[in-house]
């Protein structure tokens, strides 16, 4: 039995849905590798308190302990210590900003006592990657629905684009960037379909609206679209993916 740990923090309410899709994901690829266990974030709201909902996730994992941290800690070493009793085999962080940045360069530094423990998180793309330093990414995995690594033609051919109009010093790919990028696309076809309709756009059929997306969104109608998430291995300064979820 593998043991779970999870390590959750409030943060901001607009990434939540996108953080528990994220876990189920990596719910179903642990699950169709055989693995007894799961790590799963459930509290992303302060005052939202979801202990003991995880095992919706997994419900054969064995959740060891939760952590709710503010924002803003500064220093991690008090729960480092606390994970290096505990013993556990993996984490879930949902950690953001300079807190994850922190965390991830403490723990890291502590060497032996957190050696094997793998990390995963919802909320570190290539710039945080960056910050947290190679020395501190072993073991260190991410969830998003973009990295610059994505395996796709028409990611090939966007950042051949990018780089073709901003040169090799331009500022680093991620999944922040290349979603602002997105949704400048889809407004776009939201304005060239109003116009070959000759009507407001709020107005038109509910058909699939087809638009330039990196990584290969798919927009059908209000409530369904297909945008694909990906799992990435921290290697060295870049996020490399490893399987489409």
């Amino acid at each position: 039995m593998v043991r779970v740990r999870v390590a959750d923090v409030p943060s901001a309410g607009e990434g939540r849905h996108d953080d528990k899709r994220n876990a189920r994901s990596i719910t179903e690829e642990v699950q169709r590798l055989n693995v007894a266990g799961v790590i799963v974030a459930a509290a992303f709201v302060e005052g939202d308190d979801e202990r003991g909902r995880s095992e919706e996730f997994w419900p054969g994992g064995e959740v060891v302990d939760d952590l709710y941290l503010p924002l803003g800690v500064g220093d991690f070493n008090q729960v480092l210590e606390r994970l290096a009793r505990l013993k556990v085999d993996a984490l879930l962080l949902s950690l953001i900003g300079q807190d994850a940045i922190a965390f991830n360069r403490e723990f890291g530094s502590a060497g032996s006592r957190m050696r094997g423990m793998v990390r995963l998180s919802c909320a570190i793309e290539e710039n945080g990657l960056l910050a947290i330093g190679t020395d501190n990414t072993e073991g260190l995995y991410a969830t998003a629905g973009y990295f610059a690594s994505v395996p796709t033609d028409a990611n090939m051919a966007f950042k051949e684009r990018y780089y073709s109009l901003l040169g090799e010093r331009a500022p680093t790919l991620n999944t922040l960037g290349q979603s602002t990028y997105e949704g400048v696309q889809f407004l776009a076809a939201l304005i060239e379909r109003s116009h070959l309709q000759r009507r407001p756009w709020l107005a038109a059929d509910p058909k699939p609206i087809p638009y330039r997306s990196a990584r290969e969104t798919v927009y059908l109608d209000n409530r369904r679209k297909v945008s694909p998430m990906y799992l990435a291995r921290a290697e060295g300064h870049l996020l490399q993916v490893i399987e489409r979820l």
